[in-house]
């Protein structure tokens, strides 16, 4: 059977959130019979396999792998859904987010109408019960963008928008023509493989827009444990990124994509989780190395405390590095209690939104209400004003005239 697209969904015990994500690919607006459903699981050790042979089971069109041993990073169990892939255009989905209802349909129609080789819209994140807009704000309510690797929209692009690979649909015949895979057994490898593809692309359509799926945010990641081994698969991963511009004669353009990375490499450093004091010298060495190699773009980063490390370590004054991290750590702590007072106060707002709907609801009701109360009160005078007349004799005498006159007319 000839499928529209094909989607891959990586999974590791992921048994909380996968029938969310399934349940939204099989929902498409598109028809889940015109999907091909690639699960790849990278040795789940909770009930995530079971919920994937259960699905199985009941669609002909999911298509499942099973590694034998846990490779730690999605990019194995990607490559693996890409070769396994027959359809002539290709999704991604991470196993604890879900696609908006239409995603497919509005994606594919629009790379297959227009002979694209990627089309990307924007996501919304969830966390903390917050809600947040993915979309840049300087790509906000620009409609439909058609670019290519020469436009100098492209450079904002590279700069700006997510690497998050579920926004995305590809044309396969790019991604086989130029061999373009994921790096394996690392962190980040989102970012390397987005833009292999953008720069060898002829035609990128950005749908600023639409949404294309959910994003959950979770307090724990793959990324928690920021160890020594973690940070050589960062710079191995931003290194080859690094080459993909050299590659391309586009060196200087690299420095777009450095912008976007800077404060994350800041931020993962300080929320690293290394206590031996040789393991730290040898990452603030990777680090060291790396901002050398970079040096002639002249990048910094832009809050002030990731200044304050990315200084200490282009001067070697790594004895101050400790002092950094417990301030990162305190201002952290009040980061993130300020962000529970954001969600209380934002809680409160709502009920409050809430309380007052409702009050005008019942303002709305009360008024009805009342003109209900008139109208019978109304009809009550009335009937009383009747009843007096029908007691006097010039009144009951009218009655029965009235009543005698009705008869002689209806024979």
């Amino acid at each position: 059977m000839v499928f529209k697209v094909s989607i891959i969904i990586p999974t590791y015990n992921r048994e909380a959130y996968l029938r969310k994500t399934i349940d939204s690919v099989i929902n498409q607006t598109i028809g889940f019979d015109n999907i091909e459903l690639i699960i790849v699981d990278d040795a789940s050790t909770d009930n995530t396999q079971l919920i994937i042979k259960e699905y199985k089971k009941k669609y002909s069109n999911i298509k499942t792998k099973y590694l034998n041993e846990n490779t730690g990073f999605p990019g194995k169990p990607r490559n693996v859904g890409m070769s396994l892939a027959t359809s002539e255009y290709i999704m991604f989905l991470d196993s604890d987010d879900y696609f908006e209802k239409d995603a497919c349909e509005v994606l594919y129609e629009k790379i297959s109408s227009e002979n694209a080789d990627i089309v990307f819209g924007t996501y919304t994140i969830h966390k903390m019960d917050r809600i947040i807009d993915g979309t840049p704000e300087y790509f906000r309510r620009k409609g439909t963008l058609i670019f290519n690797p020469q436009d100098d929209e492209f450079l904002k692009v590279i700069e700006l928008v997510s690497t998050k690979l579920s926004l995305n649909i590809y044309n396969k015949k790019l991604i086989d023509k130029y061999n373009i895979k994921y790096l394996e057994g690392i962190p980040t490898q989102d970012g390397p493989f987005f833009i292999e593809c953008l720069l060898n692309s002829n035609s990128i359509i950005y749908l600023t827009d639409f949404n294309v799926y959910n994003y959950i945010s979770h307090d724990y990641s793959i990324t928690a444990s920021r160890d020594v081994t973690y940070f050589k698969g960062l710079f191995k991963a931003e290194n080859y990124a690094f080459n993909i511009f050299k590659n391309k004669n586009r060196e200087e353009d690299y420095k777009y994509y450095l912008k976007r990375r800077i404060n994350f490499f800041m931020n993962q450093l300080l929320s690293s989780n290394i206590e031996e004091e040789n393991d730290l010298k040898e990452v603030l060495n990777l680090f060291k190395n790396f901002f050398n190699k970079v040096d002639s773009y002249s990048i910094s980063p832009t809050d002030d405390l990731s200044k304050l490390t990315f200084n200490i370590i282009k001067n070697n004054e790594f004895d101050n590095f400790d002092y950094l991290t417990n301030v990162h750590l305190k201002v952290k702590r009040v980061w993130n209690h300020n962000e529970v007072l954001k969600l209380k106060n934002s809680n409160i707002k709502e009920k409050d939104k809430k309380t007052r709907e409702k009050n005008l609801e019942l303002v709305e009701k009360n008024a009805d209400l009342r003109k209900k109360y008139w109208k019978l009160r109304e009809k009550n005078d009335a009937s009383k004003k009747r009843i007096k007349e029908l007691q006097t004799t010039k009144g009951w005498l009218n009655y029965k005239k009235s009543n005698v006159i009705d008869r002689i007319k209806n024979n």
